[in-house]
């Protein structure tokens, strides 16, 4: 499962985020630098944002979980330092799994994420 973003990257993601919109989400991307040395592989860090506009708790976090599981096979596929935040409307209760799935990943890559292939090799960074 990827890292919990904090309040003020997610501020900072808001701000200068790439956009990809959705009929149901809005996403916010952007590539973090790498972290020192601690790190030994740079993980992507997740967001899921819901409004009021829900009539209740329970609806809001249901639609939450809906996204954050739709996007757990996609995330894992990812190997650079992502900040994601899905910024997520009541439609997403009416749509279906595939179209969840569907509409994800048209926004990743409308946002400039790139996604790897199931089955092969992450990328190679070339270092100085």
């Amino acid at each position: 499962m990827p890292e919990k973003l904090r309040k003020t990257d997610i501020r900072d993601l808001l701000r200068r985020g790439r956009r990809a919109y959705g009929c149901w989400a809005v996403l916010y991307a952007r590539r973090r630098s790498p972290s020192g040395a601690c790190q030994p592989e740079p993980r992507p860090r997740l967001a899921v944002f819901t409004s009021g506009k829900y009539p209740n708790a329970v609806k809001r976090n249901r639609a939450r979980r809906l996204v954050r599981e739709a996007c757990r096979p996609l995330i894992a596929r990812l190997h650079a330092p992502w900040d994601l935040l899905f910024r997520v409307r009541p439609d997403v209760l009416d749509s279906a799994f595939p179209e969840r799935r569907r509409l994800l990943v048209r926004m990743l890559q409308e946002a400039g994420v790139p996604i790897e292939e199931p089955g092969a090799a992450p990328p190679r960074e070339e270092g100085p």
